[in-house]
């Protein structure tokens, strides 16, 4: 099971059916601890064939809306997920951009195995190669971009 999951798309099954595979679908879906939150009709057909499923997220009831061009409709819904838990494990980087070819092979000391088994040479070819890594890129928190809202983009867009 998840704590926070939404799954969504055009499924191409008719959900809604008391048989077949698209009842078939849900049940499976459902075992994982998702609920399909679609109920009313998603293509001209009538049939339920775009689907949103989720597990631990709050979303406002679905409305769908016919698009002319298109042989299914638009889904719309507002969803509520809450903030991330501080704490916890921390995440750390590797920045690649930093590592070039010439300085990692600076940073990588001379073959100094124990023995000459297999085994040896690779662990120590492993340690080599982990050392000078975090000597030319250590690890670090990620940097997150920061987005700014552009201004222009309005609810009339939509």
């Amino acid at each position: 099971e998840f704590l926070q999951l939404i799954v969504l798309g055009d499924f191409n099954v008719h959900a809604k059916a008391a048989t077949g595979v698209g009842l078939d679908l849900v049940d499976a879906v459902a075992t994982l601890g998702l609920t399909q939150v679609v109920l009313g009709p998603t293509h001209e057909t009538g049939h339920t064939q775009d689907l949103i499923f989720v597990a631990g997220i709050k979303i406002s009831p679905v409305t769908s809306m016919v698009v002319p061009w298109l042989d299914h409709y638009a889904l719309m819904a507002s969803l509520s997920i809450p903030h991330p838990q501080l704490g916890g494990e921390h995440i750390f980087t590797c920045p690649q951009r930093r590592m070039e070819l010439m300085e990692f092979l600076k940073a990588l000391r001379k073959p100094n195995p124990s023995g000459n088994l297999l085994d040896e040479l690779v662990e120590d070819w492993n340690i080599r190669c982990s050392e000078a890594i975090n000597e030319i890129a250590p690890h670090r928190p990620p940097q997150l971009p920061s987005s700014k809202w552009a201004p222009w983009y309005t609810m009339e867009l939509w």
